[in-house]
């Protein structure tokens, strides 16, 4: 903790003191124009947020009632923001509200204060759709700090993404983001810290003075120890065999070292898209300030750990040392029977108490265009990765690991296709379903220089995990994997070998036909299976008072599996009824309140057939009929869609089966071949996070367009797609619970 002690206070003397915590003043002495200061202040600078909610780039108000009207603006507690302004003059303040055109315009109010005192104007119901700025005043302002406040008084989700401060009097902001950045930047209080590179003298090719290796019958870890410019360094190689021989997959002047963040304390503050936010307080400057940060090499005092000394402890064993003092630490190296894959173990204590985290990872980042495929389960299993070094909690981790793959023309091994990365040790992965704000880890994908590679880091910020008194001990293990094999080849196992996943089609307690079986009972019964008689149709739990018919031919499936009179009298006719006389697959009787909103205007009205479903399930219908409903074939023919997706190629599918029509197989294949081009694993949609927004992994659609199209065409195309698809569908499997 000296060199700590040292170095911040060589800090305090080597850096000016900062002009404001919240934001800086820019001034250009060649254009006296903009001489004047500028305050850009933005949710992640707030010092508090009272009862308002950080939700990425702005904050939200509380929700007091279902409608402005039963809201309650009174009480709640302001969101904070300070300003250090060094220049006593009139400023003029710009709030950026946000307002709906035509979702109840006007009521998703807030006001402002300033050093207390309450402005008059009301913000959020300028009337125009989004975020504008909007004018609260002139104010004089002495040299010091000063307190800007949002107050909610609607208590009706309103919204802000902050402040901006001007003593041009004449600027209006411009509404474009990028222009207003020309003009002032937020300023971040931790832009003052150093920067958290790897040390350039730690990848220098130090003769190796001393070598240890560790090795079982896939992997080779190999430690140099060598006299580097700063003095003793260890580096180390690590080999993959195949064929008999030793193939290198990392190299000895390729990264080794561990990264420790260091802040005096971590507060989770919400969440942008599925990145976590944290509030960290740091020492900068000699003097303690908070920031919202999303960028973990952002998040505080980078502090690396790099090793000088190992020892071999047995023929599986090496443990690294380092000659830090700001924490007691010591790395293990091991090779068990778990798995093949290396483990690291990092055993620490803290002689300070503070917010501490530590990035786990192997080698060096690469360039984006220089690998194919991440697997980071559940939410980057394609190309696409952050576009910073955002912290993605344990949470969105259903198996956590990350790698990236290789092509032969990519790898490191020429020729050879490598799928390399990290994986959390089973002994550091809690038990339990975990939220942003419970999780114990975390993952990075992009490292210091915006290069990817997988990164995990533990604990994780902004959760009551990586908070630690003096004397506190923390221990976390990781694996290293390098396989000469597909994404897949490797997410299997590691869920296989690592976290014990066994395949879902091995039965246990009872049988596929069994758990049929037990399926039917619950249909039929009413109580416990949700079954309306009136409506002849199940209760949908989302909406009071509302039924849906997800499936229409599942209740005469189980008539004809079953040939139980009661399921056809009881189930099976009311559904067809309810097919042929309502016009939407959701139907609610009442116009009582409660739960979603499916149905508009309720009561439904009646009509028919449902206009949800098309060819596919009236023929499927049909067929289950034995054609003694014809109705239903006419109304396949008259709804088949012709669409690149499930719908268009599923509907063409039953009508060529349905009635021979060779031309049915002519617009499938054309419908076919067009998803085959567009899906969401198409080459061109490889750069998307993810499928859905709502649910991120959504591939079942694409398993099933392609099997329907293979089924019906028997091309080898199609079921290639389908497989692929079908693997990607396996990555939202959670093979840790």
């Amino acid at each position: 903790m000296r060199k700590l002690l040292v170095f911040l206070l060589t800090l305090c003397l080597i850096i000016p003191s900062l002009p404001g915590a919240a934001a800086m003043a820019e001034e250009n002495p060649e254009n006296p124009a903009s001489s004047m200061q500028h305050f850009y202040i933005t949710p992640n600078l707030f010092t508090a947020f009272g009862s308002w909610t950080l939700s990425g780039d702005w904050v939200t108000g509380r929700a007091t009632g279902s409608t402005p009207e039963e809201a309650n603006g009174e009480g709640g507690d302001p969101a904070i923001a300070k300003v250090n302004i060094t220049k006593a003059a009139n400023y003029r303040l710009w709030v950026r509200d946000r307002d709906y055109a035509t979702n109840q315009p006007g009521t998703r109010t807030f006001h402002v204060a300033v050093d207390g005192v309450m402005a008059e104007e009301r913000f959020g119901d300028h009337g125009m759709e989004g975020f504008r700025w909007s004018e609260a005043g002139v104010y004089f302002l002495e040299e010091g700090e000063h307190e800007l406040s949002l107050l909610d008084t609607s208590g009706f989700y309103a919204r802000c993404e902050g402040f901006f401060l001007t003593e041009d009097l004449n600027l209006t902001p411009p509404e474009n983001k990028e222009e207003l950045l020309e003009i002032v930047k937020p300023a971040s209080p931790f832009d003052l810290l150093p920067p958290a590179d790897f040390p350039e003298w730690a990848k220098e090719d130090v003769a190796a003075l001393e070598t240890g290796s560790i090795e079982n019958d896939s992997v080779k870890v190999v430690f140099h120890r060598g006299q580097g410019s700063q003095g003793s360094l260890v580096q180390n190689e690590i080999f993959v065999k195949e064929g008999g021989a030793w193939v290198s997959v990392k190299g000895k002047t390729e990264e080794l070292g561990f990264l420790m963040m260091s802040a005096l304390n971590s507060e989770y503050a919400g969440e942008k898209e599925q990145f976590l936010l944290a509030k960290q307080t740091a020492l900068v400057n000699g003097v303690a300030k908070s920031l919202v940060v999303e960028d973990y090499f952002k998040s505080g005092l980078p502090v690396w750990f790099i090793p000088s000394d190992f020892e071999k402890l047995d023929d599986d064993t090496v443990v690294l040392t380092f000659p830090n003092t700001e924490a007691n630490l010591t790395v293990t190296f091991e090779l068990d029977d778990l798995s093949d894959d290396p483990k690291v173990t990092l055993n620490v204590t803290f002689p300070q108490a503070g917010a501490y985290s530590f990035l786990l990872y192997s080698g060096d980042g690469v360039d984006y265009e220089d690998y194919d495929t991440v697997t980071a389960p559940l939410l980057y299993v394609k190309k696409a990765v952050p576009d910073g070094a955002s912290m993605i909690p344990e949470s969105y981790l259903f198996t956590p690991m990350a790698t990236l793959h290789y092509t032969p023309e990519q790898s490191k091994t020429p020729g050879k296709q490598l799928t390399a990365g990290v994986v959390m040790d089973p002994e550091s992965v809690p038990q339990g379903f975990s939220y942003p704000d419970t999780s114990t880890f975390g993952l990075v994908l992009r490292d210091q220089e915006r290069h990817v590679r997988p990164q995990l880091v533990a604990p994780l910020f902004g959760t009551e995990s990586s908070v630690f008194n003096s004397g506190d001990s923390y221990e976390v293990s990781y694996r290293i994997v390098n396989r000469f094999g597909s994404w897949y080849d490797t997410l299997t196992h590691v869920s296989e070998r690592l976290f014990n996943f066994t395949d879902l089609r091995t039965n246990y307690f009872h049988s596929i036909n069994e758990a049929i079986y037990n399926a039917t009972d619950l249909m039929m019964d009413d109580d416990y299976g949700g079954w309306d008689p009136v409506n002849m149709a199940h209760y949908n739990m989302e909406e009071r008072h509302l039924t849906t018919v997800s499936n229409a031919m599942t209740a005469v499936q189980r008539y004809l599996l079953t040939e139980n009179e009661e399921i056809l009298d009881e189930r099976a006719a009311p559904t067809l009824a309810y097919m042929l006389s309502r016009l939407r697959y959701h139907f609610k009787t009442t116009n009582s309140p409660g739960g979603g909103n499916y149905v508009s205007n309720p009561p439904s009205q009646m009509g028919g057939p449902v206009e949800n479903y098309s060819a596919s399930v009236y023929g499927g219908l049909y067929e289950m009929t034995q054609g003694r409903m014809p109705f239903l074939m006419d109304r396949a023919i008259q709804t088949a869609k012709e669409t690149g997706n499930l719908a268009g190629v599923t509907d063409q599918a039953a009508l060529h089966k349905y009635t021979g029509d060779a031309d049915y197989l002519v617009k499938l294949k054309a419908l076919a071949d067009q998803y085959l081009e567009n899906y969401p694993n198409a080459p061109a949609n490889r750069e998307q996070r993810f499928v859905s927004g709502f649910i991120y992994g959504d591939y079942i659609p694409m398993v099933t367009t392609f099997l329907a199209a293979y089924e019906a065409t028997g091309e080898q195309k199609y079921l290639d797609a389908a497989e692929d698809s079908a693997r990607l569908l396996a990555t939202g499997v959670w093979t840790t619970g």
